[in-house]
């Protein structure tokens, strides 16, 4: 059963993290539902919060730390 899933990230705010932060996601064949950018306390990080719907989410995390 295919479940949504939010994933929340605090992202450096810089030219490309966006398609970065997509590429990763298509590269596993996930649909980004839903893509929420907000900004932070700190003016050079942003907070992301991305919905998916998947049944599992491995090895993305691990993927999003190089980021």
């Amino acid at each position: 059963m295919m479940k949504k899933r939010w994933i929340s990230l605090l992202v450096e705010n810089e030219v490309g993290v966006l398609a970065r932060i997509a590429g990763l996601f298509s590269g596993k064949s996930y649909n980004l539902n839903s893509l929420t950018v907000g900004s932070t306390e700190d003016i050079s990080i942003s907070r992301m919060t991305v919905e998916v719907w998947q049944l599992r989410l491995s090895g993305i995390a691990s993927n999003m730390i190089v980021c």
